[in-house]
C-alpha cells in the first residue's frame, strides 16, 4: 500500500507560501492586497473612515459633523473601537445602551448614529449586514409632558 505521502499530489505537497509565491507578482494580486489593506477590521478604524468620507462639509451640517463625532470619540468608540465588525451583536449593543445613565434622547442619538456608521460599511460592501437596526431603544422622556394652562 502506497504511503500517505505518496498519493498526495506534488502540487498539494507544495506549502501555501510556495504556491502563492508566482502569483504575489501579478497585477490582480497586488490589487486585491491593496484594497485588503483598506478594509477596516475593527470599530474604531471604520469609525475613522466614517469620519473621513461622511462626516464631511459638503454633506451634513458643521452643528452636525461636531455632535456626531462628540458622540463617537467620548462614547461610541471607547466601547466598541477594538470590536472586530463582525463580533458587534445586537443584543450587546442594547444591552449597552440600556447601561448608559444619560438621558434616553442622548441614548436615542447615540443608537442612531450606530447604524448610519455600519450603512457606509454596507455601502463599501466590507459587511453584509448592519447590526444596530434590530437594536431597540425608546427615546421618550422619563416624565410626562407638563400641560399649562392658559386661563
Amino acid at each position: 500500500m502506497d504511503s500517505p505521502d505518496q498519493r498526495i499530489s506534488p502540487r498539494k505537497r507544495q506549502s501555501r507560501k510556495e504556491r502563492l509565491s508566482f502569483d504575489d507578482k501579478s497585477p490582480s494580486h497586488a490589487l486585491r492586497n491593496r484594497l485588503a489593506r483598506d478594509v477596516p477590521e475593527t470599530v474604531a478604524e471604520l469609525v475613522t473612515h466614517y469620519r473621513k468620507y461622511e462626516l464631511t462639509e459638503e454633506s451634513k451640517a458643521f452643528a452636525t459633523i461636531e455632535a456626531n463625532t462628540l458622540y463617537l470619540v467620548n462614547h461610541i468608540v471607547p466601547k466598541w473601537g477594538t470590536k472586530y465588525l463582525q463580533d458587534v451583536r445586537t443584543v450587546d449593543v442594547e444591552t449597552w445602551l440600556h447601561t448608559l445613565v444619560f438621558a434616553p434622547g442622548t441614548q436615542s442619538k447615540i443608537r442612531n448614529i450606530m447604524p448610519a456608521v455600519f450603512k457606509h460599511a454596507i455601502r463599501q460592501e466590507w459587511m453584509e449586514r448592519n447590526p444596530i437596526t434590530k437594536v431597540r431603544q425608546h427615546g421618550t422622556a422619563k416624565i410626562g409632558a407638563c400641560r399649562v394652562n392658559l386661563a
